[in-house]
């Protein structure tokens, strides 16, 4: 049975939280009194203080011991990403919630209803969730289901050896294909040029991506 109320962090916030600690104690385990409570919009006597650090804890993004407090592994995949792990940490940290878990099975696409009262009708009737909570619910389950939406992921991956892909590659290729959003074609090479592009990228985006290939093109032809 779900609680009545939602975690006190969407995943769209807690990820940007993460992110925030990281710049400041990378994986490091420290005393939570160093942790400022502006990065968790809150001050330290509130009542949200500890609830936000439950939500980390809840998406399994923050460990605590007493009075100290670390990043996961699993948060360090998102903030600190090798080979694209990111969007399988993401997807990791969304099902750790089963009500989220529960919805993305119902709607795979990460496509939520655009009517705001069909998804409030689903939390309450087949989701059990508290009638005095569903407003609370339906904000966290739209702003956390953001996280996962494939427009919100960017990756660009340029590989040599195309026979022989690693597991990791394979498993965020498979994520984005069911997206819909990853592209290939062949290179004169014969090397397979895989890359995904969100919905909304930006001509500045663009300028960027071109950009870093001219930069892979003169360390490639020196």
């Amino acid at each position: 049975m779900p609680t009545k109320y939602p975690p006190a962090l969407d995943l769209n916030d807690a990820i940007r939280i993460i992110k925030d600690i990281y710049v400041i104690h990378a994986n490091q385990r420290f005393n939570m009194d160093s942790l400022d409570p502006k990065l968790l919009n809150t001050s330290k006597n509130s009542s949200y203080f500890p609830r936000r650090i439950a939500a980390l804890q809840t998406f399994g993004l923050l460990n605590k011991q007493g009075e100290h407090i670390q990043l996961t592994d699993l948060a360090v995949q998102i903030v600190n990403p090798v080979a694209g792990e990111d969007v399988e940490a993401i997807h990791k940290a969304f099902d750790k919630v089963d009500v989220l878990q529960e919805l993305l099975g119902r709607y795979p696409n990460a496509k939520l209803p655009p009517e705001s009262d069909t998804l409030k009708q689903v939390l309450l009737k087949s989701l059990g969730i508290d009638r005095d909570g569903v407003t609370y619910w339906y904000e966290f389950v739209v702003n956390s289901f953001k996280a996962i939406s494939p427009k919100s992921h960017f990756s660009l991956t340029l590989r040599d050896d195309v026979k022989q892909p690693s597991e990791e590659t394979k498993n965020v290729s498979t994520i984005l294909q069911a997206h819909g959003l990853m592209q290939n074609f062949e290179l004169p090479s014969g090397n397979k040029f895989e890359f995904s592009l969100p919905t909304n990228i930006t001509i500045d985006d663009l300028d960027f991506i071109i950009g870093f290939l001219e930069l892979k093109k003169k360390n490639v032809a020196k």
